[in-house]
């Protein structure tokens, strides 16, 4: 188990130096969670604007040792990543073959989103980690009872905490068929149990338990393609997503969908003996399991159809090491049916090398753009949050869409334009989700600075800004990832700090 613990820290220390904005912004609801005791993003206003409540209270409470706040987030992210392996590794009895198991392992290491969502210090390998436990004790006790499933509802409300988008969780569990109706209530009072005192919470500081995010999807103009069209484009990206890094898992997937249509086993020459019986049992997978597997892809596909965001590895690595466990046993099945030696070696080789080879290539096309993206972070926002912070006075407030970094290290009230932290703005929303200016809530709220990577031109700031100043421009790399930066140059990025003075202000 050390190998193990070792291999896997290092595999997931090769992207600790990836972050993001919206790694700021649970920095910063923790760093006030911690020093104010209040759940807000500017401090003294009380906010809905995570997603994740549960990763929040975790980093906070990393806070108390006194340890950087920035440290504890990765150093936690890093560790649910290198604990999810080894929780895998405990569970290898369920594979008939020791070396599909070690495979098995070897991918949920190399596999390129899960190390980039180890790196990011986020709550994506909690999640991961969590989904993972509940589907192998559940492969593990199909029919599960008593206690057991009291910890379900309880795991359940954990994973709810840490990603909205298993909501659906319990009805899979709830509808499933090794599930006994005199343990439901069991199931649900685990899941209260957990859930009741933040929702309760919620309720008494925000007056909802609906996170801002939905609020804002819930406003997105839908897509204007063809519904046809759309599923089409959603179903594409899906793949694109997943078939990068998991393409030999998702032909495992397709095998066990079959086997779980069929209901059938293995290669059977004789009576089945009980420890053969036994080693069956992952061949019907329960229906929860199916559930954790397809939540994630199934909410962002209908996401997308809308017109919403595309999955990322944030959003989309909960779902992945349930499925490289689960797509290596679908290979195994594959592998278990067949006669020759020979052919079973060609087999093994050739798909632990596919595995390898596509993460590795993904690894290598995807850095560069990375890099430029965490050059933006550090060269603007991180900067731009220490310069205000120097030459700013405490109540100013500061406009801007990418909030994270610059409120972290600013320490000033800051005017979330895109409305996730700051719910004042959503009512200013067009419906379009392209609305880059925000015009009616920068004239509502007239911030003392707004920070835009948007061109300095009077068609676009002449009829809502008063009288402003550029107070620092920083040109970087275009930093969003496409597949034309790969063999395209990028495109340079102009990001400006207005200093703007309004009428009758000071």
């Amino acid at each position: 188990m050390f190998f193990y613990l070792f291999v896997a820290t290092m595999a997931f220390l090769s992207f600790a130096w990836w972050q993001q904005d919206d790694f700021y912004i649970h920095l910063q609801y923790a760093k006030h969670l911690l020093n104010d005791r209040e759940w807000s993003f500017n401090q003294g206003a009380q906010a809905y604007g995570t997603t994740s409540p549960l990763w929040v209270l975790l980093v906070a409470l990393g806070g108390v040792t006194g340890l950087k706040l920035e440290f504890v987030a990765k150093a936690l992210s890093i560790g649910f990543a290198v604990m999810t392996v080894v929780l895998a590794a405990r569970h290898l009895s369920l594979f008939k073959y020791k070396s599909f198991g070690v495979l098995c392992i070897v991918a949920l290491m190399a596999n390129h989103w899960f190390r980039l969502a180890a790196g990011s210090g986020m709550e994506a390998t909690l999640a991961a980690f969590l989904a993972l436990y509940i589907g192998l004790q559940i492969l593990v006790t199909p029919s599960p009872s008593g206690w057991l499933v009291i910890r379900f509802g309880a795991l359940t409300g954990l994973l709810m905490l840490t990603r909205p988008e298993m909501f659906l969780l319990p009805c899979f569990f709830l509808v499933a068929r090794q599930v006994q109706w005199r343990v439901i209530p069991a199931y649900l009072l685990g899941l209260v149990i957990i859930l009741a005192p933040w929702f309760g919470f919620a309720w008494y500081t925000f007056g909802t338990c609906v996170p801002n995010t939905v609020i804002i999807k819930s406003i997105m103009v839908a897509s204007n393609a063809p519904l046809l069209h759309a599923g089409f484009v959603s179903a594409l990206r899906l793949m694109a997503f997943y078939g990068a890094s998991n393409m030999v898992e998702l032909v495992g997937i397709i095998m066990l969908i079959w086997i779980f249509l069929t209901r059938t086993g293995g290669r059977v020459d004789s009576v089945p003996s009980e420890n053969e019986l036994d080693r069956r049992r992952w061949r019907k997978v329960p229906l929860p399991v199916w559930g954790l597997l397809l939540i994630i892809p199934l909410v962002y596909f209908i996401n997308q159809i809308r017109g919403g965001e595309c999955i990322t590895y944030r959003y989309g690595a909960p779902a992945l090491p349930i499925q490289i466990f689960l797509g290596w046993l679908g290979l195994e099945a594959v592998y278990d049916r067949m006669k020759s030696q020979s052919v079973r070696k060609v087999l093994i080789v050739g798909l632990a090398s596919m595995m390898l080879i596509s993460n590795v290539t993904l690894s290598a096309l995807h850095v560069p753009s990375l890099k430029r993206s965490v050059r933006y972070l550090e060269c603007v926002l991180v900067d731009y949050g220490r310069w205000l912070k120097i030459n700013t006075v405490s109540d100013e407030v500061v406009a801007c869409y990418d909030v994270g970094a610059i409120a972290f290290y600013s320490d000033r009230p800051v005017l979330d334009l895109i409305g996730l932290n700051s719910l004042e703005v959503i009512r200013f929303a067009t419906g379009h989700s392209q609305d880059i200016v925000k015009s009616a809530a920068i004239r509502e709220f007239r911030p003392k600075y707004l920070v835009t990577r948007f061109p300095i031109s009077p068609d676009i700031y002449t009829p809502f800004l008063p009288r402003y100043e550029t107070v620092l421009t920083r040109s970087v790399p275009a930093y969003r990832f496409e597949l034309s930066s790969i063999f395209d140059p990028p495109a340079s990025c102009d990001v400006n700090l207005l200093r703007l003075h309004w009428p009758n202000s000071r």
